[in-house]
């Protein structure tokens, strides 16, 4: 369904990637770690949580589990179809890994075979049957349940102590209950005639499900009143004079061990992959795609054979687990797999230039695009597992080259041949990702948090009822300020000031962000309340760095400076001073009616314009 609920623990998924990039982990382990850190760790469903507080480096490899938690997930929200919500969950995790990992796209092969597409139907349930086992649709887990609590030793101890103390009060509250059950039963039997008592006892003390057809119409039908029991006792209570009193003394235990259990410290959880070793799923073709029509033998773990890729086995005798996600891993990173370091290093090479050597990310197959520079993605690609997978180095690589240090400047001779520069003869213009012009506008405004990873900060519905970070208000401390890679993301909730620079759906994921020039990103800049903030801070910080002085061009220089990291053009000063003035002259009666200096509100404006221009917004 449609549901989006809030994932409370997924940031320490957010985190541990965050970590993996800054410490610069090699991407093998990397992709390893996120595909089966579980299995890595010799972690299943039932020992996770004491793996996870035993071991720090165990607590690790699960975090990075998270990464198959982040499909669309509706199965923990009462949806409609709960069967098909469990499906849908595995089927979109399929295509976040072989879109991110194999630049395939499998939608046609989950329904029929395409004549087009050399990924048969068989295929797609060979790949799903090797994430099976931890999305396993009939031993469903809810996603309140794929989780583990974390605690210290000393905050366990406290808790199991506080647990059984609070169980006590728990026994005699339950003891008390069938006291008073047994005392209302014989009562009630008492009622019925002599000779019908034994029957009644007997059917009494036959569980439910075990009763026979006469036993159930005895006691549901016939005599429904000495069917008393612990959870039905508060019907029988109102009958007897003490039953006001035996109420309020069971509220009052309830709430002893309710007071008791809040002193029990709050654990922290990571979110979980983990397979449950007793059960192993069976994975069998869906006619059309349908899940309700399985058919055909059971399938093995497998990849798509069109690219060669070896069998798997079924289950690992040496994990605890079926090991299928753990094989998997290590092969896609073996250096053999024909695309996985050629579908990162694509990626990587994108986020410098604006588009990859193949342009479509997530499409590596016939229908995507052909690459543009073969010989160097296949070198790329090489160089890159040969340097033990090190994103760090690939960038020095990319940055120090002649391509990434060129110019963007246009030249006829060029535009002549190559007009939408695929053979990069100049370095492309690109404009800030969505993310990184809030981040800027913090930045230069001197409003920004640097405070790394910890919990998100939250998204709301502001005053003008579109979803802003923080609903559109700062706290104490400011968490609301923090980088956006720190913002809460939700399917449903985009934040506005983001959407309108192209912030992407994640419907299940991104393969690859658009980048557009819109009215509304302009609109944004002129009118939004987070723009119009951003630019008064930035004003103060200029005000306040320049002391008393209020000429325009000391004002305008330090402005500049600040934004860009360098002095402005004789031309863009010239520019920048005239709009200073002109604005103190046109802003005049508006100051005067809101009591605040003419010049202060020039400055803002200012600031506002230099948001706005091009060289703020494209990294040329």
């Amino acid at each position: 369904n449609d549901k989006d609920l809030v994932r409370d623990d997924a940031w320490r998924y957010r985190d541990y990637v965050i970590r993996a990039f800054n410490d610069d982990k090699p991407w093998d382990r990397f992709i390893v770690e996120q595909l089966a850190g579980d299995e890595l760790a010799g972690a299943t469903h039932a020992n996770a949580q004491g793996l996870a507080n035993a071991k720090a480096d165990a607590c690790e490899l699960l975090t990075a589990t998270g990464f198959l938690r982040l499909a669309p997930d509706g199965s923990g929200s009462s949806p409609d179809d709960p069967i098909h919500a469990r499906n849908a969950v595995i089927t979109e995790t399929i295509k976040i890994v072989s879109s991110s990992l194999l630049g395939l796209t499998t939608g046609c092969a989950e329904c029929h075979d395409h004549r087009f597409d050399p990924i048969p139907q068989e295929d797609f349930y060979k790949m799903r049957a090797i994430f099976a086992p931890v999305f396993d649709t009939e031993n469903w887990r809810m996603p309140n349940t794929r989780r583990a609590a974390l605690l210290s030793a000393d905050d366990q101890k406290k808790a199991d102590e506080i647990e059984a103390k609070a169980r006590e009060i728990d026994k005699q509250y339950i003891d008390e209950m069938m006291r008073v059950v047994g005392v209302i039963f014989e009562r009630e039997l008492e009622k019925i005639p002599a000779d019908q008592r034994n029957f009644a006892r007997e059917t009494y003390n036959t569980p439910a499900d075990k009763r026979t057809p006469e036993q159930k119409s005895f006691i549901e039908e016939k005599y429904p009143a000495i069917n008393v029991q612990r959870g039905t006792l508060h019907l029988f209570l109102a009958k007897y004079d003490d039953g006001d009193a035996l109420k309020k003394k069971y509220e009052e235990l309830l709430a002893q061990t309710t007071e008791i259990r809040k002193g029990k410290p709050a654990p922290d959880y990571i979110r979980v992959a983990t397979e449950d070793t007793k059960n192993v799923p069976k994975t069998q073709l869906f006619h059309r795609g349908d899940f309700t029509s399985p058919e055909g033998p059971a399938l093995p773990p497998g990849e798509f054979e069109v690219l060669d890729a070896p069998d798997f086995a079924e289950n690992d005798a040496q994990l605890p687990t079926t090991g299928r996600r753990l094989a998997y891993a290590r092969y896609l990173t073996s250096g053999r797999h024909p695309l996985v370091a050629r579908v990162l290093v694509n990626r990587f090479w994108m986020q410098h230039f604006g588009r990859g050597i193949v342009a479509t990310p997530g499409e590596f197959g016939a229908r995507g695009a052909a690459p543009s520079h073969p010989e160097l993605l296949d070198w790329l690609a090489s160089d890159f597992m040969e340097h033990g997978w090190s994103l760090k180095r690939l960038h020095r690589e990319v940055l120090t080259s002649r391509t990434w240090k060129q110019s963007s400047a246009r030249r006829p001779e060029g535009e002549a041949i190559d007009r939408d520069n695929t053979l990069l003869w100049r370095m492309p213009v690109r404009r800030l990702e969505a993310e990184i012009v809030r981040d800027a506008m913090l930045a230069v405004s001197g409003n920004l948090n640097d405070r790394l990873l910890g919990s998100p900060v939250p998204v709301a519905v502001n005053d003008g009822g579109l979803f802003a970070v923080g609903g559109g208000k700062i706290s104490d401390g400011a968490p609301e300020l923090r980088r956006s890679v720190y913002v809460q993301q939700r399917r449903t909730q985009p934040v506005a000031m983001l959407q309108a620079f192209d912030a992407p759906q994640m419907e299940p994921n991104c393969e690859r962000r658009l980048s557009s020039t819109v009215a509304t990103q302009a609109l944004e800049l002129m009118n939004g309340d987070f723009a119009l903030a951003q630019a008064k801070d930035f004003a103060k910080r200029i005000k306040s760095a320049c002391g008393s002085t209020s000429d325009p061009a000391a004002l305008a220089m330090a402005a500049w400076e600040t934004a860009f990291g360098s002095a402005p053009s004789p031309t863009d000063s010239a520019a920048l001073v005239n709009y200073l003035n002109t604005q103190r002259e046109a802003l005049a009666d508006s100051a005067k009616e809101a009591k605040i200096p003419a010049d202060d509100l020039a400055l803002a404006s200012l600031c506002q314009v230099i948001f706005e221009t091009n060289h703020f917004l494209y990294v040329d």
